[in-house]
């Protein structure tokens, strides 16, 4: 199956690595793929679906918010930034 090219899914995806104050390297590592991938999606080329799901598990997002469906990312969707607290 061929990767698609959805309209500002690269926006989406720099928008969310801003928020988690995370750079391409960093966000490539919790997704488990390149650098240089994280870096070409971020830059407008096309992504396969089983890569969207890889991205979105890697990052705590929707996928609806990835790929455009949704303009905001829920409550539910904190990120890798967010650490859990042990008490």
């Amino acid at each position: 199956m061929m990767p698609s090219l959805i309209e500002g899914l690269d926006v989406r995806l720099r928008e969310t690595l801003d928020r988690l104050q995370l750079n391409r390297r960093q966000a490539a590592a919790h997704c488990g793929c390149t650098g240089k991938q994280m870096s070409a999606w971020c830059t407008g080329s096309p992504m396969a679906t089983n890569s969207v799901k890889a991205v979105c598990d890697g990052l705590g997002i929707s996928a609806d918010y990835l790929l455009g469906t949704k303009s905001y990312l829920t409550a539910g969707n904190g990120g890798v930034h967010k650490q859990a607290t042990t008490t």
